[in-house]
C-alpha cells in the first residue's frame, strides 16, 4: 500500500450505546477487534533511557495450562505439618507433595522472524534433540529449495531421517509461517526431555559439531538462539512475562513466588506455595524478560496431601516488592482456572499404579452466568488427549453435565440398568444444598410399591416379583416429602409392567448398590466421538440439558450453583488400554444463577424473559451521539441486565461486530452476552487488560430482530467483592456494523496484550524484545483491524507491508482507564526509512516515529480507499506493532 492521509473521516463507522439515565461513554473511530492468542515467547525487551531511581516490576502474559498433578516421589512418604484447624494450630501427617507439576509439551524450536526461503547445496546444520548427542543434517543437490514451504519439508524429511523408530524424532514436524516468514520444528511427543537445539553447544559424548558451514546455513534461516531463533522445552509450560516500567533496573536474584488459590486473591496463611523461583537475569528500565518453570521443584515448605482440597484453582505469580517501588499493588497476578488432580499413582496403596495409555481431560468448560429454571443450559467443553494418540475412526467419549451446591463433584443419582437394556430412573433433589437418600427394601409377596421419606431418607419398599413400572416408582418417589424430582433416564419404555422389578434384578445381579444420594442435579448426557490425533490435541463439544421446570423448589430461587462436567470414554473390551480416571472431572469457569421464572423481567420488545428478579435491575440502552461512559452500580446477589440494538443498514440480514467492555475499580466483574431470545452467545472475565472483561464477536439480527443483552455480575462466587450497597462498574458497547456497501464485515484480527507478541528481527547479540507483534490483516473485506492492550505507558510504533499502490486509511483508538472519552491518536504516513514498508507516525510529532502511549486497549483499523486490494486476500498486509515499555507506565 502506498502512504495515504486524506483527512476525512473515519470510514469504519463505529456506533456506541448509552443508557440516557447514565452517562454516556462513545468512543468513535475505526473497528474493533479484539482478545485471543499470539504466537511466539522471547526473552526480553530494552527501553533506550534509564533515570536511576527504582524499578516498578509487574508480571503479565501468563502461560498456565488447564491441569496441574501432583508428584510424591519415587518413594512417597508422610511427614507432619502444622495446620489451622478452626483457628487452632493442631499437627497433621499426610504423604508430602514433592512437587506440582503441568503436563509437559513438545519441545519447540522457532527460527528468528524474516528467515531466508533458499538451501543450497553444500549446506549444514548441527541439532541436538531431547538432550541426546549432536547430530549433522546434510544437504545436496536434491534438497535445492527456494521457498519456506520446501525448506520447511526437506528439513522435516531430514530430521526424521535421524532415527526412523524414535517417535519422538520420528514425528517431529517442521512448517513454515508465512505471516511471520519464520520456521516451527516440535518434536514428535510431549515430555519432560522434548527440546530441539540448532548450533548447540558441544557437550560430553558429542561426535559431532558446528563450523563455518553449519553457522552460515543456520545463521540464513535464523536458527538457534545465537541467530535471534527461540528454544522452548517441553517441562517449562508455566511461563510469565515481567515487565519493568520503573526507572531503575530489577536485578537479578528477585523472587517470584507461585501459590495455589481457590480466589484470585492472596492470602499467605491459606494459598498453597508451591514454588518460588529466583529470576536469573535482570529486567531493565522499560523491559520484558519471560521467565519459564520448570516441573520437578519442590514447594519452599513442605505440603500434603489434604493441603489440596475441592474446587478449581488459580496460580497466583507473586513477584516480591522491590525496594523503593513506587507501586507495589500491581506485583500480583492471577491465571487460570486450573484443575489439580491426583496422580495415577496412589499413595496411599501399597500397589504401583502404570498410567493407562488413554487419559482424555476435560480442560475447559464454559457455560453462561445465569439461567432461568426450565431452560437449557448451552455448555462448550473442551476434552484434551493426553494418552496415546488416538488412532484411525476415532475413540467415543460420553460427556456429562451437572449441577452442585458445593465445589465437591459427586456423581448425580439414578438406579440405572448396567447392560443399558432396561428403563431406568435419575433422581436430583428439590433443594440443591441438602443431600437426599434413596433407599431400595425388597419386602414379601404381595407388599405394594411404597416410598416413606422420613428426614433426609426416602425408603422404597417393593415386591420383587410384583409387576410395577418404572413409572410407578417415579410417582413414588416424586410424593414422598416433595425431596426429589425423579424422572425417567431416557431408556427403554418406563410405562412397561414389571419393568421397575426388572431394573432392580438387573443392578442387583451386577453387584450394583440399591442406595443413591441425590446431591448434584443431572443436566444432560451426550456421546460424542473424539477424532483420530496426536496427544495433546484438544477438541471441542457442546451439549445441553435442561433445569427441569419445577426441579428446585420456589422456595430456594436464586441461588448460585455450580457447573460440572465428567466424561466417560467408552472403552473396548481387552486388549484395550484402559482410561485414566483420575482427570475426568471438571468444574466450569463460573457459578451459574438460577432465576425463577415466575418472578423474572419480561422485556416486551422481544418477548424474553430475562435473569432478573428486582425493578432496577434491567435497563435499555439507546443510541447517543455523543462521547462519553455508562456508569452503573451492582450489590450484593445482583445482575444487572441491559438491552441495546445493532444498527439497521438496509441490509438483508444486519450485523455488526460488537465489543463488549466492562471495567470497575470496586470488584472483579463477569459479562455475558446474549440473544434476542435470550440465547448464550458468549462470556468473559479476566482478560489480557487485567480484571476487565471483554468479548468480541461478530452478531446477526435473528429473524428481523437486532436486539441482544448484556448481563452483568460479580464473578466471585461468595460476592465479597461487593461489600458497599451499590458497587460502580463502566460499561462501552462498541458497535461496528456492515455497511450496506461492503462486502462483509471488517476483518479483525484479536491479538491481546503485547507480552504475546510474534518475535521482531534480531541482529546476533541485540535484546530479545518481547513485546513486539507481528499482525497479517486481511484486505478481502478492504477494511481490516487489530486490537491489543499495553500493560503499561510505552513508546509504540506502527509500520505495515508491503507497499502497495492503492490508497489505505489509518485511525489508531485508545480506551484508557479513567478517562471519560476515548482517544484518537492522529497519524500521518511515511515511506519506512529502509523502504521496506509504511511507518505511521503521530500526526504533527516531527521527527517522532513512534507514540507515546498510556497502559490501556486500542484498535488499529485500515480501510482502503481507491480500489480493491491486490495480491493474495488472506495476506495482503502485514502490520508490525513494536512497543517500548516507558519508565513511570
Amino acid at each position: 500500500m502506498k502512504p495515504r492521509n486524506t483527512g476525512r473521516p473515519a470510514l469504519l463507522a463505529r456506533h456506541w450505546l448509552g443508557l440516557s439515565a447514565l452517562a454516556a461513554f462513545v468512543f468513535s473511530g475505526c473497528g474493533a477487534a479484539y482478545y485471543g492468542t499470539a504466537i511466539g515467547i522471547i526473552a526480553t525487551q530494552k527501553e533506550d533511557d534509564t533515570d536511576l531511581s527504582f524499578p516498578d516490576a509487574e508480571p503479565h502474559a501468563p502461560v498456565v495450562p488447564p491441569l496441574a498433578v501432583l508428584d510424591y516421589g519415587a518413594s512417597p512418604a508422610q511427614v507432619t505439618v502444622t495446620r489451622q484447624v478452626a483457628g487452632v494450630s493442631t499437627q497433621v501427617t499426610g504423604f508430602e507433595v514433592r512437587a506440582v507439576n503441568f503436563p509437559s509439551a513438545r519441545g519447540e524450536a522457532r527460527s528468528n522472524r524474516d528467515a531466508d526461503i533458499n538451501l543450497f547445496d553444500g549446506d549444514r546444520l548441527v541439532v541436538r534433540i531431547n538432550g541426546g548427542a549432536a547430530q549433522e543434517l546434510g544437504f545436496g543437490p536434491a534438497d535445492v529449495a527456494s521457498t519456506g514451504s520446501a525448506v520447511a519439508a526437506t528439513l522435516q524429511a531430514k530430521l526424521r531421517a535421524l532415527d526412523a523408530t524414535d517417535p519422538n524424532i520420528a514425528g517431529i514436524t517442521v512448517f513454515f509461517e508465512e505471516a511471520t516468514r519464520s520456521y516451527v520444528v516440535r518434536t514428535g511427543l510431549p515430555s519432560a526431555q522434548a527440546e530441539i537445539l540448532f548450533e548447540p553447544a558441544a557437550q560430553a559424548g558429542d561426535t559431532v559439531f558446528t563450523n563455518q558451514t553449519s553457522s552460515a546455513t543456520a545463521a540464513r534461516l535464523g536458527l538457534g538462539e545465537a541467530n535471534g531463533g527461540i528454544s522452548l522445552r517441553g517441562d517449562e509450560p508455566l511461563r510469565v512475562a515481567v515487565v519493568n516500567s520503573g526507572t531503575d533496573v530489577l536485578p537479578g536474584g528477585a523472587a517470584l513466588r507461585l501459590y495455589l488459590s481457590h480466589d484470585k486473591s492472596l492470602d499467605p496463611a491459606v494459598d498453597l506455595c508451591f514454588d518460588v523461583l529466583t529470576l536469573d537475569a535482570s529486567v531493565s528500565v522499560g523491559e520484558a524478560r519471560v521467565f519459564a518453570r520448570r516441573n520437578g521443584r519442590s514447594p519452599p515448605a513442605p505440603l500434603i496431601q489434604s493441603d489440596i482440597t475441592a474446587g478449581k484453582y488459580y496460580v497466583l505469580f507473586d513477584l516480591a516488592v522491590s525496594p523503593g517501588e513506587a507501586d507495589p499493588t500491581d506485583n500480583l497476578l492471577a491465571a487460570g482456572p486450573v484443575e489439580v488432580v491426583q496422580p495415577v499413582d496412589d499413595p496411599q496403596t501399597p500397589a504401583v499404579e502404570v498410567a493407562d495409555a488413554l487419559d482424555f481431560a476435560p480442560t475447559s468448560l464454559v457455560t453462561p452466568i445465569s439461567l432461568l429454571v426450565g431452560n437449557a443450559l448451552s455448555a462448550s467443553v473442551g476434552v484434551t488427549n493426553y494418552g496415546a494418540a488416538v488412532g484411525t475412526g476415532g475413540q467415543t467419549v460420553d460427556i456429562d453435565l451437572s449441577f452442585s451446591a458445593d465445589q465437591t463433584y459427586e456423581a448425580p443419582a439414578a438406579f440405572q440398568d448396567p447392560a443399558g437394556t432396561q428403563p431406568g430412573v435419575r433422581i436430583n433433589p428439590l433443594d440443591p444444598n441438602r443431600a437426599i437418600t434413596v433407599s431400595l427394601t425388597a419386602g414379601g409377596a404381595g407388599t405394594p410399591l411404597s416410598a416413606t421419606a422420613t428426614g433426609d431418607t426416602i425408603d422404597v419398599a417393593y415386591d420383587p416379583m410384583g409387576s410395577d413400572s418404572v413409572n410407578d416408582f417415579i410417582s413414588a418417589l416424586n410424593a414422598a416429602g416433595s425431596l426429589v424430582d425423579a424422572f425417567h433416564d431416557g431408556v427403554g419404555d418406563p410405562s412397561a409392567p414389571g419393568s421397575f422389578q426388572a431394573l432392580v434384578t438387573a443392578i442387583v445381579g451386577a453387584s450394583l448398590p440399591t442406595t443413591a444420594v441425590a446431591k448434584d442435579l443431572f443436566l444432560a448426557t451426550k456421546r460424542v466421538t473424539f477424532p483420530a490425533s496426536a496427544q495433546q490435541t484438544t477438541r471441542f463439544f457442546s451439549l445441553s440439558g435442561p433445569v427441569r421446570a419445577g426441579g428446585i423448589l420456589a422456595s430456594r430461587l436464586p441461588t448460585k450453583l455450580i457447573p460440572f462436567v465428567r466424561i466417560r470414554p467408552t472403552i473396548a473390551p481387552p486388549p484395550v488400554d484402559p482410561q485414566n480416571t483420575r482427570n475426568d472431572v471438571r468444574e466450569g469457569k463460573n457459578y451459574v444463577r438460577l432465576y425463577d421464572p415466575a418472578l423474572a423481567t419480561f422485556d416486551s420488545d422481544t418477548g424474553t424473559l430475562l435473569p432478573t428478579v428486582n425493578a432496577d435491575d434491567f435497563a435499555r440502552l439507546q443510541f447517543v451521539s455523543q462521547s462519553g461512559i455508562n456508569t452503573s452500580q451492582i450489590r450484593q446477589g445482583q445482575q444487572r441486565v441491559f438491552s441495546f440494538e445493532i444498527p439497521a443498514k438496509g441490509l438483508s440480514v444486519d450485523a455488526s461486530q460488537l465489543l463488549v467492555l466492562v471495567r470497575s475499580d470496586d470488584f472483579d466483574p463477569h459479562v455475558d452476552l446474549l440473544s434476542a431470545n435470550g440465547d448464550y452467545i458468549a462470556g468473559s472475565d479476566d482478560s489480557d487488560a487485567g480484571t476487565a472483561a471483554l468479548i468480541y464477536v461478530p452478531v446477526q439480527a435473528a429473524s428481523g430482530n437486532r436486539i441482544f443483552y448484556v448481563v452483568v455480575s460479580t464473578a466471585r462466587l461468595d460476592e465479597a467483592d461487593l461489600t458497599s450497597s451499590d458497587e460502580s462498574f463502566e460499561l462501552t458497547i462498541s458497535v461496528n456494523a456492515q455497511e450496506s456497501t461492503d462486502p462483509a464485515l471488517v476483518k479483525a484480527v484479536a491479538l491481546g496484550g503485547l507480552p504475546r507478541g510474534v518475535p521482531a528481527r534480531y541482529a546476533n547479540g541485540a535484546p530479545r524484545i518481547h513485546s513486539h507483534a507481528l499482525v497479517p490483516l486481511d484486505m478481502s473485506a478492504a477494511k481490516a483491524e487489530v486490537f491489543f492492550v499495553l500493560p503499561a505507558a510505552a513508546r509504540v510504533r506502527f509500520r505495515s507491508q508491503p507497499v502497495f499502490t492503492i490508497g489505505v486509511d489509518a485511525k489508531l483508538t485508545g480506551f484508557i482507564r479513567g478517562n471519560a472519552t476515548a482517544t484518537d491518536f492522529p497519524e500521518q504516513q511515511v515511506l519506512d526509512p529502509s523502504a521496506r514498508g509504511i511507518l505511521y507516525r503521530p500526526s504533527g510529532g516531527g521527527a517522532l516515529d513512534y507514540f507515546d502511549l498510556p497502559a490501556g486497549v486500542y484498535t488499529f483499523s485500515v480501510e482502503g480507499v481507491d480500489q480493491p486490494p491486490v495480491g493474495d486476500p488472506q495476506t495482503n498486509l502485514r502490520l508490525e506493532i513494536d512497543a517500548e515499555f516507558k519508565p513511570g507506565g
